[in-house]
């Protein structure tokens, strides 16, 4: 599952490109959000889509053995973002964060039946039917998973 996006520190990048000019900058950031997008890029791939690209932009590059470029902390946001939306879809196949006991809907139901009224006025409040109303409450939101 690729994620579609990864945090871009602007601080970072303005502090990275003071020495780029416009042009050179958008040469940058759009070989950057390729990379992001396909992986290393081959040159054929950068001339396709930033035309000839200066060798101060290239110097952000390196190459890997196959002789494609890649910027190192693209590469390692990529990863990190990927870990973490890899950790979230793992916690929500898993039922996401445990649900804290039910001491507030509790709460709530009680005083639900007192405002309302209570149709048994002989069970004690936090008897039978708050019980029979936390397992209705509980298999809504098993449902709700």
């Amino acid at each position: 599952m690729k994620s579609p996006a990864v945090l871009f520190y602007t601080s970072d990048f303005l502090t990275g490109v003071s020495n780029l000019t416009m042009l050179e900058r958008g040469q940058y950031i759009t070989l950057l959000s390729l990379q992001h997008q396909s992986g290393h890029l081959s040159k054929k791939t950068i001339e396709i889509n930033v035309g000839k690209v200066s060798k101060d932009v290239l110097k952000k590059f390196e190459k890997d053995q196959n002789n494609c470029y890649f910027n190192e902390r693209m590469e390692q946001e990529s990863e990190k973002r990927e870990k973490y939306v890899k950790s979230r879809y793992t916690n929500g196949y898993k039922g996401g964060r445990p649900r804290k006991n039910n001491h507030k809907v509790k709460h709530m139901l009680v005083n639900m039946d007192n405002h309302i009224g209570n149709e048994n006025e002989n069970e004690d409040i936090l008897g039978s039917n708050i019980d029979k109303e936390l397992e209705n409450y509980n298999w809504l939101e098993e449902g709700v998973k």
